[in-house]
């Protein structure tokens, strides 16, 4: 495996001015670990980030990104005098980011919220709340 990687490598000075760094420790902005049965990559410093964003440093962590049976519909949908300064279509682009890059468990639920980026009403921001 090594043998290739090298050629390659080599390959590559020949034609290109090029510094071998080593194994990454971060690939935009997503965290690289090496084990004996291969790579972990997770955000725990993104999701911090996030948190900090949404001011929930101090929540309680819930086992499942949505409860069971909830549903968001139309209904639930805010007139423009109830929504409030609450940044809820920034924070759904942030929870759909670590969907597409580590965690595709929160992915129903991302496109639930992602339905209602108009107009997102008490419900939608609650659950928005849990997710994050």
């Amino acid at each position: 495996m090594y043998e290739i990687q090298d050629e390659i490598q080599l390959k590559i000075k020949q034609e290109f001015k090029m510094d071998d760094l080593g194994f990454p420790e971060k690939i935009l902005g997503i965290d690289v670990a090496k084990t004996d049965d291969g790579y972990i990559l997770y955000q725990s410093s993104y999701i911090e980030k996030v948190l900090h964003k949404s001011q929930m440093l101090d929540c309680d962590p819930k086992e499942t990104p949505m409860a069971s049976g909830t549903k968001l519909s139309k209904d639930m949908e805010a007139t423009p005098a109830e929504i409030n300064n609450y940044p809820y279509r920034s924070l759904v682009a942030c929870v759909l980011f670590l969907s597409l890059c580590t965690r595709p468990d929160i992915a129903f639920t991302v496109m639930s919220l992602s339905r209602f980026l108009e107009r997102p009403g008490p419900g939608m921001v609650k659950c928005l709340k849990r997710l994050i």
